[in-house]
């Protein structure tokens, strides 16, 4: 399945979130995001708010695939404090590259090659830390789950 959007460039400000933080291997992503999702609303709505945006998953460090440190959270309208392993942070400010993709996450690693290509005929480098936005699940077949990507820039 492909990209179905063009590369774009956009500037972001700093934006509060609540997340949990670990370090997993690629193939228990999943259950990863399966159990923090339900923590971070549940502790969002007693908190007596609701996502700023599209729940998501921020690569921080990428080098091996079995030790993935990631964080698994929710964009707020305002700072929260955490609770427990649901901590407080912050989206950083600054200029991304972005774009939409429809499909099987497995099948995006050419589409990242492409963006790559894409930014460096532009001589711009990313700052390696992704942000996947997971738009819908199941009971979506894989082949039209929509991720946004952001892509934090050097």
């Amino acid at each position: 399945m492909p990209r179905i959007t063009e590369f774009a460039l956009i500037d972001r400000a700093e934006q509060p979130c609540v997340a949990v933080k670990e370090r997993t291997p690629v193939a228990q992503l999943p259950a990863l995001i399966g159990s923090s999702f339900p923590k971070l609303g549940a502790y969002v709505a007693g908190e007596g708010l609701e996502p700023a945006d599209i729940p998501y998953v921020r690569f921080l460090d990428m080098g091996d695939m079995d030790n993935l440190l990631v964080e698994v959270g929710f964009p707020l309208a305002r700072p929260l404090p955490g609770a427990g392993d649901v901590v407080a942070g912050s989206i950083p400010a600054g200029r991304y590259v972005t774009f939409m993709f429809l499909g099987p996450n497995e099948d995006m690693e050419p589409v990242y090659q492409e963006m790559e290509a894409w930014l460096a005929q532009r001589g711009l480098v990313s700052s390696g830390q992704c942000i996947e936005q997971y738009y819908n699940g199941a009971p979506f077949p894989r082949e039209q789950a929509l991720t946004g990507v952001l892509v934090l820039l050097v």
